[in-house]
């Protein structure tokens, strides 16, 4: 049996169609909760427990839409329709919550998208990763909101997930839990009763369905991907395992027999998902010694691949310190060649060295700054200004731990700067004035690029 609903809940003013549903807010601004505004089918498309799904045309637009009607006006099932109705209207402008168009003043019929397919449809294509995940993303998205405001569903099934405009829509909040205190009659929900789909629905459901929380509907989650990838209906409070693979670690927890052993929350559940079907995170280092090894034996690619991983990973101290700086200059000035966009995305990721918990000691610096040079010679020589720009940064920024080992040869790179090499190093070095002095004597010698000169000689 269902809950009642206290007289003292008013339903909440309807909440707006996702945009893209022209013709559903068509029908919603038109909604009046008038039966003769439909012109039903003869024929239902769904019937069953205490209702009857119709096609039906919304004679104003001409939209076809699902038409739902109770088969009996008794108190209970027009109490299942209130609720139903009211949860649509609360969460339904989420777009993954089956919405609510029309809907009678006397809760016993409501209006809303006419879905192409169900899950229960849908079996066939469901028993891929991508497929299921999808799903499975699909109605956690759709109860985030609902269990954080204390509903729960409580009849999630294969048949109550709806496929609406390309995308899954949780729909059929009847047996639905309103939030602590705005439920109702307990009297009308019974302890030790059968409450939900059997198979789908927590053993907790069967005990107290009142006390039921989002553990629940993550069971019934738990079961719908064990259906989905054994085509066997569940067996009630029984976990419908997969026979093997990631999705089954998933089904263990999430339909856990104790409420308390299955994820908190949809978050939660996601959180295990991704664990489980992710690949699992690069080791930056071991990944990246790997890769300097097949460089130095000579594989074409890894040079690249490093390159690429490097950047993924910019500002990561050992991946620096171990492997980068261990390629020799040959090498260095292939990357550069290779892919200068990567090479940049890792030399902006110089700063981020000397953060948190590292401190970068005085030789680090020195074999960085040998390091860039390399680089910024090669771009500018390739006319990656680019790249040469945030090399030259770089290079700045090192240059403040005033080492006097690298000192020479930075002059000796801002002396070789001709052209727009030069228009650029100098826009970098105006940038960081606080280095001007450490070049100095560079303003004399006329053999430099009058832009290099006449940024020092403003500091100097």
């Amino acid at each position: 049996m269902g809950d009642t609903e206290s007289t003292s809940v008013t339903p909440p003013a309807a909440t707006p169609i996702p945009e893209g549903n022209d013709r559903y807010h068509a029908i919603r601004m038109r909604a009046r909760g008038n039966r003769g505004d439909y012109a039903l089918d003869a024929r239902p498309v769904a019937s069953g427990g205490q209702a009857t799904v119709f096609g039906a045309t919304h004679k104003a637009t001409g939209s076809r839409v699902a038409f739902k009607r109770l088969r009996f006006r008794s108190p209970d099932g027009m109490a299942r329709m209130r609720r139903e109705i009211e949860a649509a209207q609360r969460f339904g402008n989420h777009p993954h919550v089956m919405p609510v168009l029309d809907s009678s003043p006397t809760h016993d019929w409501f209006v809303m998208p006419l879905a192409s397919e169900s899950a229960q449809t849908l079996a066939a294509v469901l028993g891929t990763t991508l497929a299921l995940r999808g799903l499975v993303t699909a109605v956690c998205d759709a109860l985030r909101e609902p269990h954080q405001r204390g509903w729960i569903h409580r009849d999630l099934k294969p048949d109550n997930i709806l496929k609406l405009n390309d995308q899954w829509a949780v729909a059929d909040w009847g047996l639905g839990r309103r939030p602590r205190g705005q439920t109702t009659d307990p009297r009308r929900t019974q302890i030790g009763g059968q409450f939900g789909t059997e198979g789908f629905a927590a053993p907790e459901q069967s005990i107290d369905a009142h006390a039921a929380g989002p553990q629940a509907d993550i069971y019934s989650i738990g079961q719908i991907i064990g259906w989905a990838l054994t085509g066997e209906q569940p067996r009630a409070n029984v976990p419908l395992l997969p026979a093997d693979g990631p999705w089954r670690a998933i089904v263990r927890v999430a339909s856990a027999t104790d409420p308390a052993r299955r994820p908190a929350n949809v978050d939660n559940l996601l959180a295990l998902v991704a664990r489980e079907l992710d690949d699992p995170p690069v080791n930056p280092i071991g990944r990246g010694a790997e890769l300097l090894t097949a460089v130095r034996t000579g594989d074409a690619t890894a040079l690249e691949r490093l390159v690429e991983m490097a950047a993924q990973h910019a500002g990561d101290y050992d991946l620096y310190m171990e492997i980068l700086l261990d390629l020799n200059d040959s090498q260095t000035r292939a990357a550069v060649t290779a892919n200068p966009a990567a090479v940049g995305e890792i030399v902006r990721g110089i700063p981020d060295l000397h953060s948190g918990t590292v401190t970068l000691e005085y030789g680090d610096v020195d074999r960085l700054v040998t390091w860039l040079l390399v680089i910024a010679r090669h771009a500018g020589g390739l006319g990656e200004w680019d790249l040469l720009e945030d090399t030259a940064e770089g290079i700045f920024y090192l240059d403040h731990w005033d080492r006097w080992r690298v000192q020479a040869d930075i002059q000796s790179w801002l002396a070789s700067c001709f052209g727009q090499a030069a228009s650029i190093v100098a826009a970098a070095l105006e940038r960081n004035p606080d280095i001007h002095a450490h070049f100095d004597s560079l303003t004399s010698d006329r053999g430099v690029d009058h832009r290099i000169r006449s940024v020092l000689s403003t500091t100097t």
